[in-house]
């Protein structure tokens, strides 16, 4: 009962998720009001609102003026929800129960920080796929937020600032050294919020996946002459996946590897 919980809070918070893309596309307030179609701005009912299922009501087709509704709005609804009960059974395990009876407190902090992550990597992943930005309307609050939730679970002030620090000086060096012609400085916001949300160890292994699958990415895409020596890749989609990657599996590697 508590995963169908996880998933259907998980396709809700897509759901908002997708309003936020959008509006976020448009350089318009987070806080706009309630939701509207993209099309005719008509403000949708609550019928219209239930996560993937109003989609496939409506046949994909907004209910006022019949224009067709992206597949990217189910899409992510329904990959959000998988996430949220991937990455919950991945924390807790396949029951759950004990741990929210031992420790109440500590269980909610670990599924809230989670929760928070995912949806933020994956408005990242997407904003970044999509756009081509790191917008510093979602980097700069989360970091703060995490770096509240990360000491409310137990992680020093030490070890966060050393978090942050290697995170956004890693790309800060870069940038430097470049001129910023290498990464943008949303990349040096968004190395601080992985510094902030997994530590500097767990940080060192999304940054080795991130640029391990990029340069792949990237020698395919060259292979293939779809891209060229100067063509942008968009790594903040690499680097929001890697950090997803680190923080149910970064531990177990940095033990693997020690070990």
């Amino acid at each position: 009962m508590i995963f169908l919980f996880v998933i259907i809070l998980g396709a809700i918070v897509g759901s908002a998720l997708t309003a936020l893309l959008s509006r976020l596309a448009g350089g318009q307030s987070w806080l706009r009001g309630r939701s509207r179609c993209v099309h005719c701005e008509r403000v949708l009912g609550v019928r219209e609102l239930i996560p993937v299922v109003s989609w496939l009501i409506q046949r994909g087709v907004c209910h006022g003026c019949r224009r067709p509704i992206g597949w990217s709005y189910p899409a992510i609804e329904l990959l959000t929800g998988i996430l949220f009960v991937f990455g919950f059974a991945l924390r807790f395990g396949a029951d759950p129960l004990p741990q929210l009876l031992g420790d109440p407190a500590r269980f909610l902090l670990l599924a809230l920080r989670d929760f928070y992550a995912i949806a933020v990597l994956l408005v990242i992943f997407i904003f970044d796929l999509t756009r081509g930005l790191i917008l510093d309307r979602v980097t700069l609050p989360a970091i703060a937020i995490l770096s509240v939730l990360s000491l409310l679970l137990g992680v020093t002030p030490l070890n966060l600032i050393l978090g942050i620090a290697i995170g956004a000086g890693f790309f800060l060096t870069q940038y430097l050294l470049s001129s910023g012609r290498w990464i943008g400085g949303g990349d040096i916001r968004l190395g601080a919020l992985m510094g902030a949300l997994l530590g500097w160890q767990s940080l060192l292994v999304a940054l080795f996946v991130a640029y391990v699958t990029g340069g792949i990415t990237a020698g395919v895409l060259l292979a293939r002459r779809q891209k060229t020596w100067q063509s942008a890749m968009p790594f903040g989609t690499f680097l929001s996946a890697s950090a997803l990657f680190a923080l149910y599996f970064g531990e177990a590697v940095i033990k693997w590897y020690v070990g």
